[in-house]
């Protein structure tokens, strides 16, 4: 476990992580990721999370309240979108 308290670990695991997620991501499920708004987020948090752990190989401290707000208030955004998007969708279709 100690593997993990360092940041080139993690920054090689992200990296690892990104190349997956770019190079697979018509493997990884149709449906998790049909949604191009998604894939971008998910792409979004990886460089942010990448950058993060960058800044700490460099002995900078990003306070982790900083992402971690970061993270929840876009992802919440991206929810309120697609339920947006939907009732829209499912109203255009009613009056067709």
């Amino acid at each position: 476990m100690e593997l993990f308290l360092h940041a080139e670990a993690w920054i090689a695991l992200l990296t690892l992580t990104f190349l997956e997620i770019v190079l697979g991501i018509d493997t990884i499920g149709e449906n998790a990721f049909s949604i191009r708004d998604l894939i971008l987020l998910a792409l979004a948090f990886l460089i942010l999370i990448g950058f993060t752990l960058a800044m700490e190989a460099f002995h900078k401290e990003i306070p982790k309240r900083y992402v971690y707000v970061a993270v929840l208030f876009s992802f919440t955004v991206e929810l309120i979108n697609l339920r947006v998007r939907r009732k829209t969708e499912q109203h255009k279709r009613k009056e067709h």
